[in-house]
């Protein structure tokens, strides 16, 4: 979990940077798309993270891990098939 805290962190930060070195725009370039992909994918990971942790702390191993098995396949799925849709 430590670790998807640290890649959001990271995102704002280099949302940050480029913001003030890149040109203004009204409307969203494809980096802007991509780099807000990334983030949501992080967030929807910091949440499936917090929900499998909390269901394994309750005595539910086997249904955290069926979830997290659901979501990384999920995840997978949803970060080609959303870059493809950017490309």
């Amino acid at each position: 979990m430590a670790v998807s805290f640290t890649g959001v962190l990271t995102s704002v930060a280099y949302q940050f940077v480029v913001a003030d070195s890149l040109s203004r725009y009204i409307f969203l370039t494809f980096l802007d798309n991509f780099v807000l992909l990334f983030f949501v994918m992080m967030i929807l990971t910091v949440v499936v993270n917090i929900l499998v942790n909390s269901m394994h702390d309750k005595n539910f191993e086997k249904e955290s891990n069926t979830v997290d098995k659901i979501c990384h396949i999920l995840f997978s799925s949803l970060f080609i098939a959303s870059v493809t849709l950017l490309a």
